[in-house]
């Protein structure tokens, strides 16, 4: 997981580490909930399931 925070902006982003392939998300701030939604969101992303848990 990357984080930058540029001119009052959020980035998140994951790096899948075989391929470098990235999945960006722009954040309004860094926390507990935030951090969550986007890990939900990266989950969707990839096609991460339960009974998928890794890609």
């Amino acid at each position: 997981m990357l984080i930058i925070v540029m001119n009052g902006y959020t980035f998140m982003a994951h790096v899948k580490p075989k391929t470098g392939e990235r999945s960006w998300y722009l954040i309004p701030r860094v926390n507990t909930l935030w951090l969550n939604i986007v890990d939900k969101q990266l989950a969707e992303d990839v096609g991460i399931s339960d009974k998928k848990k890794s890609y």
